[in-house]
């Protein structure tokens, strides 16, 4: 029986339909690895890093008004940190950082916590 062009189309268009499923649902099963960095590196780099799973140290403190919360290093490098239930559980104490980093020239430099270990 003899297969018409249409029907070859249609079958390697599923095909195709089906390697680009898999390849994203492969992609998206996969965590990002966290690239340790230092506060001066995201600060001087932040583009760089902009949307990329991060770990950074730094000792917690914040503002009262409006409420935020960051971490800062020795030099005085600060990155903010959210949510802020979770950062405040940690004020005043040296932390290692871990989740997405964000840039953004109107709302600066930000890591949106995933995990926080106390050091």
């Amino acid at each position: 029986m003899k297969k018409s062009i249409r029907e070859y189309l249609i079958r390697f268009y599923m095909i195709g339909l089906v390697c680009f499923a898999t390849q994203f649902l492969l992609a998206c099963g996969q965590a990002q690895t966290p690239v340790r960095v230092t506060l001066s590196m995201l600060v001087m780099s932040a583009e760089d890093f902009n949307h990329r799973e991060v770990q950074a140290q730094g000792i917690v403190k914040y503002f009262e008004t409006p409420l935020h919360y960051w971490i800062e290093d020795e030099s005085g490098n600060r990155i903010a940190i959210f949510p802020n239930n979770i950062a405040a559980k940690y004020l005043d104490k040296s932390v290692l950082v871990t989740g997405r980093f964000a840039f953004s020239t109107t709302q600066g430099r930000s890591i949106e916590i995933s995990d926080i270990l106390e050091l």
